[in-house]
């Protein structure tokens, strides 16, 4: 029973981070829930999986309290390193809610955590994530290393972080106009997301990629790339990220 219960949270978090729409992610964690008799541990996952789905609807302040929840109910379960791990939801709830600073003092608290425990299944989520974020906050020299860490030092096979850590070093090159560089990280990007349905990294290379062939005067061609990226945040029902992306055009 308690593997079967595991199994129903791994159900729930592969709708947060595939392609499975908000609407549809939620209906299915409920009955989910159900499902497993209201066990405490899948009580635990959904409240973190409806954390990750409202940094898509922008109700952030709920997340943060679903995710609070998750992180009470695995420490009253004696599982601190899965509490540790909604880092990964929470952090992305203070991203789109433009908290860079908040995002990166949580993220870098589960980073050391991780470290020192030597989980590199759970450090290939944050890091990249960390990358990601000193990326955008404008640190290039520390974004840089963080990437090659995780494309070096972690899971190779493990597709959010040699994908994020090359959006990251994207984020990177374009800042320093080096646009040669910043296509080839984007296409391996792209080439690496093909095999995955993480609907809003998908969607996040597609505006880097915009933005590239923005800055290279090929505004038609960064149009289409922006129009299918919000195709694909529509898609997710990432209300946040697809305004963003409306904007831009």
């Amino acid at each position: 029973p308690r593997e079967e219960v595991r199994a129903f949270g791994q159900i729930a978090m592969a709708t947060l981070w595939g392609s499975t729409s908000v609407e549809n992610g939620l209906q299915r964690v409920d009955a989910l829930v159900e499902r497993a008799g209201h066990a405490r541990l899948m009580e635990a996952f959904a409240e973190r999986v409806r954390g990750g789905f409202t940094s898509f609807t922008g109700d952030f302040e709920r997340g943060r309290e679903h995710c609070r929840r998750a992180v009470e109910i695995y420490e009253e379960l004696g599982h601190p390193i899965s509490a540790l791990g909604v880092t990964s939801e929470l952090q992305r709830i203070e991203v789109q809610d433009g908290r860079l600073d908040e995002a990166e003092r949580i993220l870098r608290r589960a980073y050391s955590r991780f470290e020192e425990l030597g989980d590199f299944g759970y450090l290939s989520w944050i890091a990249p994530a960390l990358a990601r974020v000193v990326a955008d906050l404008g640190r290039a020299d520390e974004a840089r290393e963080l990437a090659r860490i995780c494309r070096e030092e972690l899971q190779r096979d493990h597709a959010f972080a040699q994908t994020a850590s090359r959006l990251a070093d994207a984020t990177v090159l374009l800042g320093e106009e080096r646009f040669d560089e910043a296509r080839i990280s984007l296409d391996e990007a792209s080439t690496l997301l093909e095999l995955t349905d993480v609907t809003y990294l998908r969607a996040d290379a597609l505006v880097l990629l915009a933005e590239l062939e923005s800055a290279s005067a090929s505004e038609a061609t960064a149009r289409d790339l922006l129009e299918r990226a919000v195709g694909l945040y529509d898609s997710k029902g990432d209300v946040v990220s697809a305004t963003r992306a409306r904007a831009r055009l």
